[in-house]
C-alpha cells in the first residue's frame, strides 16, 4: 500500500491503531454532519436550503435585525389609513407588531425578512428546545434565531416547507453549533406544509379570490402588509382573512379585517413632480356598493418632507352627471404647487351620509428624475364606448430601450399611437402594449391609446404603471367605471302629442312625439332606480 494508506511501511502495530481512530473518526464527523441534512434533501426536487443563512435585506444588503427574544410580539390584523409609502388603491394592513434595530418606517423588507419577523413572534422559545430535543436544557438565542431565519430563507423559495426539512434545519444548526440534541429524525413524516402567508378577499358579491404572491409587498412599520389592487375587481366592501402557518410549531393563525376597496380613486397628473411644479388632482369617490357619490366633503391634508401640513377642500366640478363616450373630466378636483424636495403625503377623506372614508397616497418631488410620465384620462369613466388615454414621457437623461404599458386584459384596446406590439403577460391578467424608441436628454415622448371597458359596474381598474426599460411610472393610473344607464322618459305635452326624451347608452339623446293622451306615461329601464324629476342622475 502507497504513502496515502492506512498502514506504515512497517505495517507494526503501533501505527495501526492511531491510522484506525483518525479514520473511525473522520466516519462518525462525516456521518454526524451529513445526516441531519438527509430528510431536508429529500423533500422533492428542492435546494438543500438547510444550509442557508438569512439572505440579504433589502437595505444596504444587510440583514434586517429584530429587537426582544423569540416570542416577544404580537400577530394582529389592523387596518391603517395612512401609511407611509402607500398610493391609492392600496390597502395597509399591520400584521405583526415587532420591533427592528436597523430598519427605519416604509423601508421596504423582503420576504425573507418579513417571514423572519412573523415567525419571530409567533414561536415560543421553549418550542425550538423541545423540537431539538434539548431535555432540561436551552438553546443560545443566536442558534434560535439562526433557525427561525434558515425556516424564513425556506418559506421564502419555496412558499411552503416540509416538516423533514424544519427537522433538518434544526439538526444542520445544531451540528454547525457543536450543540448535542436528542431530537427524532428518522420518524419524521414527508408531509409538505401549507404556504406560511396566504391572503384571501371576499368581494361585495361574495365570491373568494386568493391575492396573488405579486400583488403582497412587506414593509417596516411594524410589519405592515400591503395588498395592491387586482387589475380589475369589484369596488365596495371587502372581508380580508389572512392565514400564517408556522410551519416550527405547526399551528395555524387566522387574522380577520373588513376594508373598503377601491371607493375613492385618487389619480395625480405626474408620477413625481420638481420644485415649483402643480400637481393636477383627480378625484373619484363610490359608495360602499359601488355606486358614483357626487356630493361628498372632500379634504386633502397634505404633508410637506419637513412635516409641516396644510389641508385643502376638494370641491367638485359638476360633471358627476355628464355620461358620455370619452368624456374625461374628473367629478372632484383640486390643484397643489410643491415648494420642497422630498416625499410628500397626500391623505384624502371623503364624508357622505353614508360615511367615512380616506386614502392615503405618497408623491415625490425629486431634484432630478430620470424621466417623468404625465397622464390625460378619465377617472370616472363611461364605458359605453372608448376612452382615450394620453402619456407623455419627458426624459431627463438619454434613453434608448422598450416602454411598455400595461392594460387589464378585459380592457379593449384600440387607436394605439405610435403603431406598437401588442401581448399577453404571462399571468394572462393584463395587456401589454409595446413600444421602442431612443430618445436623447430634453425630449418628451408622445403615447396614446383609447381603452373600452366592458359595460359592468361597479368595477374598478388599474392602468400602468408604465415600464421605462428596467424603470418603472411611480404609480398606477385608477379608473371608476361608471353605469352604462338606458331610459324614455315623459316630457312636456306638445301640440302634437306628448314629448319624449331617449337617453342612449352612447350618452346621446333623442326627442320624439306620440299621439296625445291624458295620462303621461314615463318609463325607465337599464337601471333599477327611476330619476325624480325626469332628469336622470344618479348621483
Amino acid at each position: 500500500m502507497g504513502d496515502g494508506g492506512c498502514r506504515s511501511r512497517e505495517q507494526d502495530y503501533e501505527g495501526i491503531i492511531p491510522c484506525i481512530l483518525v479514520t473511525a473518526m473522520a466516519l462518525l464527523l462525516a456521518t454526524f454532519h451529513f445526516f441531519p441534512f438527509i430528510p431536508h434533501a429529500s423533500a422533492g426536487a428542492r435546494e438543500d436550503n438547510a444550509a442557508i443563512a438569512l439572505g440579504e435585506g433589502t437595505s444596504g444588503n444587510t440583514p434586517a435585525l429584530l429587537a426582544g427574544g423569540l416570542g416577544e410580539g404580537s400577530l394582529t390584523a389592523d387596518l391603517l389609513s395612512h401609511a407611509p409609502g402607500v398610493v391609492p388603491g392600496e390597502v395597509a394592513i399591520k400584521i405583526a407588531e415587532v420591533g427592528f434595530q436597523n430598519r427605519s418606517e416604509r423601508e421596504a423588507l423582503s420576504k425573507a425578512e418579513e417571514y423572519k419577523a412573523l415567525l419571530h413572534v409567533s414561536t415560543p422559545p421553549g418550542e425550538l428546545d423541545r423540537k431539538a430535543g434539548m431535555g432540561e436544557r436551552q438553546l443560545a438565542q443566536e442558534i434560535r434565531e439562526e433557525i427561525v431565519a434558515e425556516v424564513a430563507e425556506v418559506a421564502a423559495s419555496e412558499n411552503s416547507v416540509f416538516e423533514s426539512e424544519v427537522s433538518g434545519i434544526v439538526a444542520g444548526t445544531l451540528a454547525r453549533s457543536g450543540v448535542k440534541g436528542d431530537m427524532p429524525i428518522a420518524g419524521e413524516k414527508e408531509t409538505e406544509g401549507p404556504p406560511l402567508v396566504q391572503v384571501t378577499v371576499v368581494d361585495p358579491k361574495g365570491e373568494s379570490v386568493i391575492v396573488p404572491d405579486e400583488n403582497i409587498r412587506f414593509q417596516v412599520g411594524s410589519v405592515v402588509m400591503v395588498i395592491e389592487p387586482l387589475r380589475s375587481f369589484t369596488p365596495g366592501l371587502y372581508h380580508v382573512n389572512i392565514r400564517i402557518a408556522n410551519p416550527i410549531t405547526g399551528e395555524v393563525r387566522e387574522l380577520e379585517q373588513d376594508f373598503a376597496w377601491g371607493v375613492l380613486a385618487m389619480n395625480t397628473d405626474q408620477d413625481v413632480y420638481e420644485v415649483g411644479q402643480t400637481a393636477d388632482i383627480h378625484v373619484g369617490v363610490l359608495d360602499d356598493r359601488g355606486d358614483i357619490v357626487g356630493d361628498a366633503e372632500m379634504v386633502l391634508e397634505v404633508v410637506a418632507p419637513d412635516g409641516s401640513a396644510e389641508s385643502l377642500v376638494v370641491p367638485p366640478t359638476g360633471t358627476c352627471g355628464i355620461k358620455e363616450v370619452g368624456f374625461i373630466e374628473p367629478d372632484y378636483r383640486a390643484s397643489y404647487t410643491f415648494k420642497q424636495v422630498g416625499a410628500y403625503r397626500f391623505n384624502l377623506t371623503a364624508t357622505h351620509r353614508n360615511g367615512t372614508r380616506s386614502i392615503s397616497s405618497t408623491v415625490e418631488v425629486a431634484e432630478h428624475a430620470p424621466f417623468i410620465v404625465r397622464r390625460v384620462s378619465a377617472t370616472r369613466n363611461y364605458p359605453a364606448g372608448p376612452t382615450p388615454m394620453a402619456i407623455e414621457v419627458r426624459f431627463n437623461e438619454d434613453f434608448s430601450g422598450r416602454i411598455v404599458e400595461v392594460v387589464p386584459e378585459s380592457l379593449r384596446v384600440s387607436d394605439v399611437s405610435p403603431p406598437a406590439d401588442i401581448a399577453l403577460a404571462e399571468a394572462g391578467a393584463a395587456r401589454l402594449i409595446l413600444w421602442e424608441g431612443a430618445f436623447r436628454a430634453g425630449e418628451t415622448a408622445r403615447f396614446a391609446y383609447s381603452f373600452e371597458a366592458p359595460p359592468t359596474s361597479p368595477e374598478f381598474y388599474t392602468v400602468g404603471p408604465l415600464k421605462v426599460g428596467d424603470a418603472s411610472e411611480r404609480h398606477a393610473w385608477q379608473i371608476a367605471n361608471d353605469l352604462v344607464e338606458s331610459y324614455i322618459y315623459g316630457g312636456a305635452s306638445g301640440v302634437n302629442g306628448q314629448i319624449y326624451r331617449t337617453h342612449l347608452p352612447s350618452g346621446t339623446s333623442s326627442l320624439a312625439t306620440t299621439a296625445t293622451t291624458s295620462n303621461p306615461t314615463s318609463w325607465w329601464t337599464g337601471s333599477p332606480r327611476a330619476p325624480s324629476p325626469p332628469t336622470p342622475s344618479r348621483m
